[in-house]
C-alpha cells in the first residue's frame, strides 16, 4: 500500500508549473512600458522647450512687423484722409 502512495503522489510533484496569468503579464507589461519611456519623455521634453523659445522669437517678429506696419498705416491713414475729406467711406455711413 506505501507503493502506491507514492506512486500517486510522484506525478504530482514532477507536474509543478508555475504560470502567470494574463492580468500579471499585464501588470509586467505596464511597468515595463512606464520604465522604458524615460529617454523618450526627456526628449519630448527637450524638443518642447525648444519650441517654446522658437515661438517666442516668432512672437518679437510678429510684434516688431505689427508696430512697423502700424506706425505705417498711420501715416499713410493720415494722408489718405486728407485726400479724401468730405468723402464718405462705405464701410462708415
Amino acid at each position: 500500500m506505501a507503493e502506491t502512495e507514492t506512486k500517486a503522489s510522484q506525478p504530482e510533484t514532477g507536474n509543478q508549473r508555475v504560470q502567470l496569468g494574463f492580468g500579471t503579464l499585464v501588470i509586467i507589461a505596464l511597468i515595463v512600458s512606464m520604465c522604458s519611456g524615460k529617454g523618450e519623455v526627456d526628449k519630448i521634453r527637450s524638443d518642447t522647450a525648444a519650441l517654446k523659445v522658437q515661438l517666442g522669437v516668432i512672437d518679437q517678429k510678429l510684434d516688431t512687423l505689427v508696430e512697423k506696419s502700424g506706425a505705417s498705416t498711420t501715416s499713410d491713414g493720415a494722408s489718405a484722409a486728407s485726400a479724401d475729406a468730405g468723402v464718405e467711406s462705405p464701410q462708415n455711413p
